[in-house]
């Protein structure tokens, strides 16, 4: 097993690498690392974690893969919708809401539809891209400028390696941030709503690496969805920013940090 990690590795040499030393299976965490192992082997049997396996052309089909990648989709763009609602649930009176976008996960047309859905419930969305680790600070400190009351901090990879510093800088600015993993409320993040990462690599994962080392095809192991999601709220961190967070939204939680 051979593990690599880290918001700013450098994919395509990756990938390479990956490739060049011939492993029985690789495991991508992500778009960019699924599709740049896909360009670098046609061989190699791949299992991916992606936000969306079909929206990203990693995939044409769930249940027949054709190429030498199968993997779990993570519901990214219903999720991320869902997310939004939560988190304008949790603030009452909410009038203007940011976005924080990776422009290489989450395409143009699923951002309008999330800043129309905002605009039913009367709230401004306004998109602010991050597509680096470098740009991550400034767009936060940009929202902070120009009045986000929130941040809805959308699916994607890049902002997982970097959770730790959107956790803090989210903090720091005030403003209540809502994540994709619900494991972050155990390090300080206000909200997170999905499936548990450990669910996601301990089961799913495993489970389609199992397959593919007892000799299975990667087109003989159809893609998955998760179906087990969870919410966490951390009360600790609310209380930070000097938020009370509605009971109603309480009695839906499965982890509480008090």
């Amino acid at each position: 097993i051979v593990d690599r990690y880290g918001p700013a590795l450098d994919a395509p040499a990756l990938a390479a690498e990956f490739a060049k030393a011939m492993p029985d299976v690789i495991v991508a965490g992500g778009d960019a690392l699924a599709r740049t192992a896909t360009e670098a082997t046609k061989t190699i049997p791949i299992v991916a974690n992606s936000d969306d396996l079909l929206a990203s052309g990693l995939l044409v089909s769930f249940a027949h893969p054709e190429s030498n990648l199968t993997g779990v989709s993570m519901f990214a763009t219903e999720l991320n919708g869902k997310r939004q609602e939560l988190l304008i649930e949790m603030l009452p009176g909410i009038k203007r809401l940011a976005t924080l976008a990776d422009p290489a996960t989450t395409g143009p047309d699923r951002l309008d539809a999330l800043v129309k859905a905002a605009a039913t419930r009367g709230i401004e969305a306004s998109v602010y891209p991050a597509a680096t680790e470098g740009e991550i600070g400034p767009a936060i400190e940009k929202a902070r400028a120009a009045g986000a009351q929130a941040v809805n901090v959308l699916a994607s990879a890049l902002f997982h390696g970097n959770h730790r510093e959107l956790i803090d800088r989210t903090v720091a600015a005030n403003l209540p941030a809502m994540f994709q993993w619900p494991e972050y409320v155990e390090e300080g993040a206000l909200v997170g709503y999905g499936p548990r990462l450990d669910y996601i690599y301990g089961h799913l994962i495993a489970r389609q690496v199992i397959k593919l080392f007892r000799g299975a095809k990667p087109s003989e192991v159809p893609a998955e969805q998760p179906t087990d999601f969870e919410l966490g709220i951390n009360l600790q961190t609310a209380a930070k920013i000097q938020l009370t967070v509605p009971q109603s939204l309480l009695t839906l939680t499965d982890e509480v940090i008090r």
